[in-house]
């Protein structure tokens, strides 16, 4: 959408009526004013809490990216209410509330085994808090 716009005296440019409903904007909606090589761009501003701006850095967004990577490859596992328990109980008792890790393998019956790891720790270090097996075909 291409429209010529007035500047007013106090330097206000009123937004066509089309422009801003596409846009979504109302009274008091903040927008960012950009000047980049004489060229003056406005776009809708998006303003978060101090609180919620740790969900917007590059290492949560890649760590999110990884994740989906990890269910959309099938190395997820459901755990319930007990198991998850479990898992917090063995951080604070088994690694002193360090950073723990969940190593999912596929054991011999071809289901998964999930053991609880402490992160930079030895490998012996570690137990078993999901064991799955596969399904069986009983015809």
């Amino acid at each position: 959408m291409r429209t010529v716009v007035l500047v007013g005296k106090s330097g206000r440019v009123t937004l066509p009526a089309k422009a801003r409903r596409e846009l979504g904007l109302h009274e008091g909606s903040e927008m960012v004013f950009e000047v980049i090589d004489g060229v003056i761009t406005m776009r809708p501003a998006v303003v978060l809490p101090r609180e919620d701006a740790w969900a917007y850095t590059r290492e949560h967004r890649a760590a999110l990216a990884q994740a989906r990577a990890d269910a959309r490859a099938g190395r997820v596992v459901q755990l319930s209410e007990e198991q998850l328990q479990q898992l917090f109980d063995a951080r604070h008792e088994l690694f002193d509330g360090q950073e723990v890790r969940l190593k999912i393998r596929r054991n011999r019956s071809g289901g998964k085994t999930v053991e609880v790891v402490g992160a930079g720790q030895p490998t012996a270090r570690k137990f078993v808090l999901h064991e799955e097996v596969a399904p069986t075909d009983d015809r």
